[in-house]
């Protein structure tokens, strides 16, 4: 760790705190840790990655991340939307149910092979981003954007069309037949 208290650079985090309220991290690994309900009020995160943590019910309130990647992570609960800055984060296989990313610019976030379950997307900028393999069982997309986006094989979920962008949006069957249904059509 280095000399100034809550500044961290290029360090690996392997013992966690209750409370990272205003702390630094640049270029930092967090590993295998269980940071839940942990503070980040204020704090900065940026070109870090976080593989193997539990983080969820984490508390984000006004926190700046940049380039951050969670793998194999357990993010539930979470509400993204207090965040002061949320900009090129990507979750791989990571559980991200009950989280709340509502009225965010997510545009060309990978959530690829997670569960997303009950995620509240309302109105956020989801254009260019990758769900494939991933399960959205009850997640909410009501005004979001996700054009160009990719659902191939994403499972369970069911978009509105009439109240989600769908521009050149990427489906697959069977999954893409609840589309058509919200459309009223009857599909066979």
């Amino acid at each position: 760790m280095n000399v100034m208290e809550n500044y961290y650079d290029g360090d690996l985090i392997n013992s966690p705190l209750k409370n990272y309220s205003q702390a630094e991290f640049y270029n930092c690994t967090f590993d295998s840790l269980n940071l839940t309900s942990v503070e980040f009020k204020d704090s900065k995160i940026i070109e870090c990655k976080f593989i193997k943590c539990n983080l969820s019910n984490v508390i984000f309130l006004n926190a700046s991340l940049m380039d951050v990647t969670f793998d194999e992570c357990k993010c539930v609960g979470v509400n993204w939307s207090t965040t002061n800055m949320l900009r090129e984060i990507s979750f791989k296989e990571s559980f991200l149910d009950y989280s709340v990313f509502q009225s965010l610019n997510l545009k060309g976030t990978h959530f690829a092979n997670s569960s997303l379950k009950e995620v509240d997307f309302t109105d956020a900028n989801l254009r260019n981003s990758n769900f494939a393999n991933s399960n959205l069982q009850n997640a909410v997309f009501t005004g979001s954007d996700l054009s160009f986006s990719n659902l191939t094989e994403a499972m369970n979920y069911f978009i509105e069309p009439n109240y989600t962008k769908l521009n050149e949006t990427k489906v697959s069957l069977p999954e893409a037949a609840s589309i058509l249904t919200a459309m009223g059509l009857i599909v066979e």
